[in-house]
């Protein structure tokens, strides 16, 4: 054997799942088709939100309960700074999904928040433009984490604890065979006991199965100026979610003093076909300019100063499944073989978590934290 288990793919979830492989003192290999850190898929852009108090369901609460711990082991192991808590703050209508479901999970887990009725609210953030019965919860262990930061930062934990990692190596096929699994890369082929896939938009070359069920889409994010750039500073302005019309809006501090960072949150739904990415080594960065224009007229009438048009345009992209939710589990088919892909745009906050995950169940086959909500098998109506 060349090492008991094998991460494909050290990005997002496999850099982290390296990490975790090496601190239990297990002989793993990393392969990456790129460099480690490259900002090609879902870990471009410069800045994540994390955040406790969650709008997408109280499922993965104790996936970011568990993150915020390990954040902190990797920032304390590396010296590298990677979340920047600057509280949270999730703003809606007080019956409205966002408001009730973030109060919901806050008592549920009993999360430490405060809740902000519309006048403690406009006092305290006037960047933010309100309609007049919009009210606040603020999560005070939220914040802004530096994704490629993150991500080289446990790439060199897992080597510093005996990883092995083979980056600009593409790895062709992954074949599971009575007790081992072979992986074809490069010019060789190299033998481990388990392997976890956690390749991003590439998961349907890699795991076929998964062709129809996790589908790649470019995301295009953007950077807007704004006319008084300190009231939107990393002191003054925490991340944020925000209800709208047209569906979630999330936003960044300032970053660099000039801009800020803001959006809407998509879903698979909220795609056209056009931002389906057929090839993902074919990445169209071509602007959306109709979607651009009118996000940013929208995001104009929300925030103070915010110019519609925006200063810049990035685009990436990520692997989104049907119900919004990861895809964790035995890869269909293949023995030895696990899977984490689908994160639908709200991955990263809880990579670190979900790396252990992967960790444990390479190892034992269970993990600590429920996948159960998350396995293959809820698609197995599909197709």
């Amino acid at each position: 054997m060349d090492a008991q288990i094998a991460v494909v793919g050290v990005g997002t979830i496999g850099s982290m799942a390296l990490w975790q492989l090496a601190r239990a003192g297990v002989a793993a290999i990393g392969f990456e088709q790129f460099t480690v850190g490259h900002d090609k898929s879902a870990a471009g852009g410069e800045s994540r939100i994390f955040r406790t108090a969650y709008v997408e369901g109280p499922e993965y609460i104790p996936y970011l309960q568990r993150s915020l711990d390990l954040w902190r082991d990797l920032e304390s192991e590396t010296g590298a700074e990677i979340l920047t808590l600057t509280s949270g703050l999730t703003i809606g209508s007080p019956g409205g999904p966002a408001i009730t479901q973030v109060l919901d999970g806050c008592r549920q887990y009993g999360l430490d928040h405060e809740f902000l009725d519309h006048a403690a609210l406009q006092a305290r953030y006037p960047q933010h433009l309100l309609h007049s019965d919009e009210v606040g919860v603020i999560d005070p262990h939220a914040g802004v984490i530096r994704p490629g930061r993150a991500i080289a930062a446990a790439a060199k934990a897992a080597r510093d604890g005996g990883a092995h990692i083979v980056d600009g190596t593409r790895v062709d096929t992954i074949t599971s065979l009575r007790g081992h699994v072979e992986i074809q890369a490069g010019d060789r082929i190299w033998k481990v006991a388990q392997a976890v896939v956690t390749v991003g938009p590439w998961i349907a070359a890699t795991v076929p199965a998964l062709a129809r069920l996790v589908v790649p889409h470019r995301v295009q994010l953007a950077w807007h100026t704004v006319s008084d750039p300190d009231q939107y500073g990393l002191q003054r302005s925490p991340v944020f979610l925000r209800e709208s019309p047209h569906g979630l809006v999330f936003g960044f501090p300032s970053l660099d003093g000039a801009t800020v960072k803001v959006g809407m949150h998509q879903s698979y739904s909220d795609f056209g076909p056009s931002e389906m990415v057929t090839d993902p080594d074919r990445l169209d960065h071509t602007v959306n300019r109709s979607r651009i224009t009118a996000t940013g007229r929208e995001l104009s009438m929300l925030l103070a100063g915010l110019t519609p048009e925006p200063a810049r345009v990035e685009t990436f992209m990520d692997g989104y499944t049907v119900d919004g939710a990861p895809v964790v589990g035995r890869a269909p088919g293949l023995d030895n073989v696990w899977i984490l892909a689908g994160f639908s745009g709200h991955g990263f906050k809880m990579a670190p978590a979900f790396g252990e995950v992967a960790a444990q169940l390479a190892q034992t086959g269970t993990a600590e934290l429920h996948t159960s909500a998350f396995g293959p098998d809820r698609f197995a109506r599909v197709g």
